[in-house]
């Protein structure tokens, strides 16, 4: 409890401003043998912050089990909407006086930033990609990691000077995450842990800590990295001058020190003139180095969409534009409302226009809707203004996220596509017969793939736009993807990548389909993620 009185010492000490309120929350996980001595230790502290406490309400929390430190933070801070700020600080931590204040315009400053996790208070030392040529000491780093927590030979050094810079790794000293994304973790952590997902990072020395030097318990940050590696995100960090820090560690004897090491850091006491926020960051990948600018992405999300209601407009284009802010473009029904392509307007949608009528399987009005449906999306993907181009179905699917913000600026000629969590059936292959030149043997013992959302480039689109002059209008779209693609008909595709159910930037819900739902309620691919595009999503399927 001497470490507790250490930082309450110091959060009294602490400038906050003449009218700010701010919380404060002692949580204590419950040890193994609770003794008197530990619940009147405990009385002490909630008898000190009752009556020195002043800026707003204090509150004392006591487990009911041993938690155990991962679980300890996991449940340390539940945001209640996006706009909420906290800290979180374990008991042997210090800060700075001039901590609040920083914290409070960093946020204001930073959080609008889609690349930001979180903000640390720590100066962080580690480094934590491995050099090729260290990767087999592995008994050096963990003496390392156990005796002062450094890992690598090199420690990680501000590349401005007195700015802000973004890092890949997490500081959990001192540690403020953005609400939206701590939220967005809580939900993964939870599904990973479920799962017993493998949340290593290749090439990070933390990945051998998790589970290997150290008791996954006692380790939140291992999921918190692999969560920021798949997102793209970083944490934002200031090392004040002379060698301080706004919030320092005492290293003391527990679950990640051996013996007792004192504090890393002196604080910093007074603020060295003002601090800038510069609106442009320098960014540092896990091996400290900046991070390489990537080619920016060319996407076009295209559909089709006759006779449908505004409600089926506002579910798929309202939707796609909470996530994605590239092109749209739907090829609607001439006769449809002048609301709907006013809204088509109102959201930068490009609009082709068809009287084609709708019409049972196999009709001369059906296959004139495939013909159409396949020429607007070949003259729309046109390799001059664009690198990927997704179709997907309009009526049935839903948005979660980015669709395209997970794949790879693409080779040419390149091909995703989705497929059920089931083999081609029967159906398919009777169905083969009417599709000219294909072969029910294609399709033998092959997971059936889904026509209602795929993901390619502008010349395999060409190919696939082809589909129906090559098998002929008699067949079946869905089956006439699956023979292109079984029976090695799309000429010229280098890289054709099959994505499991559930994997990916479609999740094919229905067929078969196995997913988790999050607290939020919504579909999760494999990984615990978000799955970006729900296809089916009012179809029966089953919670894994």
């Amino acid at each position: 409890f001497d470490s507790m009185k250490r930082l309450l010492d110091s959060l009294d000490a602490t400038d906050y401003g003449p009218n700010d309120l701010v919380d404060l929350v002692i949580r204590f996980d419950r040890p193994r043998e609770a003794t008197a001595e530990w619940f009147h230790q405990v009385e002490g502290v909630r008898s000190r912050v009752s009556s020195t406490w002043k800026q707003g309400n204090a509150t004392i929390i006591v487990a009911d089990e041993p938690m155990g430190l991962r679980r300890s933070w996991l449940e340390a801070w539940k945001p209640k909407h996006e706009h909420e700020r906290a800290i979180i600080l374990e008991d042997d931590v210090e800060v700075s006086p001039i901590w609040y204040k920083w914290l409070q315009q960093a946020h204001d400053a930073y959080d609008g930033r889609s690349d930001l996790a979180d903000i640390s208070l720590q100066r962080q030392t580690l480094i934590p990609k491995i050099p090729v040529e260290k990767r087999r000491n592995r008994r050096m780093m963990r003496r390392n990691m156990k005796n002062n927590n450094k890992g690598t030979e090199k420690i990680l050094e501000s590349p401005t000077d007195g700015q802000p810079f973004l890092f890949r790794l997490v500081g959990s000293i001192g540690y403020s995450p953005k609400a939206s994304v701590w939220m967005d973790f809580l939900d993964f952590a939870n599904c990973a842990l479920e799962t017993n997902l493998d949340v290593s990072v290749p090439g990070l020395m933390t990945s051998g800590w998790y589970g290997g030097y150290f008791d996954k318990t006692t380790m939140w940050t291992q999921l918190f990295i692999y969560f920021c590696n798949h997102q793209e995100l970083s944490t934002l960090y200031y090392f004040p001058p002379n060698n301080r820090t706004l919030a320092t560690h005492w290293r003391e004897k527990g679950a990640h020190f051996d013996v007792s090491f004192g504090r890393d850091f002196e604080l910093a006491t007074v603020k060295n003139g003002d601090i800038d926020f510069p609106s442009e960051l320098v960014s540092l990948d896990w091996d400290a180095k900046p991070i390489k600018m990537q080619p920016t992405l060319r996407p076009l999300v295209m559909s089709v969409s006759l006779h449908y209601g505004r409600e089926e407009f506002d579910r798929f284009v309202l939707g796609l534009r909470r996530h994605y802010r590239g092109d749209i473009a739907l090829l609607i029904s001439s006769s449809a409302p002048s609301e709907i392509k006013d809204m088509l307007v109102e959201h930068n949608v490009t609009v082709s226009e068809s009287d084609a009528e709708g019409g049972r399987q196999f009709t001369p009005k059906w296959r004139r809707i495939i013909k159409t449906r396949y020429k607007f999306y070949e003259g729309m993907c046109r390799q001059e203004k664009y690198d990927l181009c997704m179709i997907l179905d309009f009526r049935d699917v839903l948005f979660q996220s980015n669709p395209l913000a997970h794949v790879k600026f693409p080779s040419e000629p390149t091909l995703h596509v989705y497929l059920h969590n089931i083999k081609t059936n029967g159906w398919a292959k009777r169905q083969a017969v009417n599709c000219k030149g294909g072969k029910a043997s294609w399709l033998e013992d092959q997971w059936f793939i889904n026509a209602g959302g795929l993901i390619a480039s502008p010349s395999m689109m060409a190919n696939i736009s082809g589909l129906y002059r090559m098998f002929g209008y008699k067949c079946d779209n869905q089956v006439a993807l699956n023979l292109a693609v079984y029976g090695k008909k799309l000429y010229g595709a280098n890289d054709i990548v099959m994505h499991k159910q559930g994997e990916g930037s479609i999740n094919n819900a229905a067929w078969g389909g196995v997913f988790q739902k999050d607290s939020r309620q919504r579909i999760l691919n494999h990984n615990c993620f978000p799955s970006p595009v729900v296809h089916q999503f009012d179809e029966k399927a089953k919670l894994g």
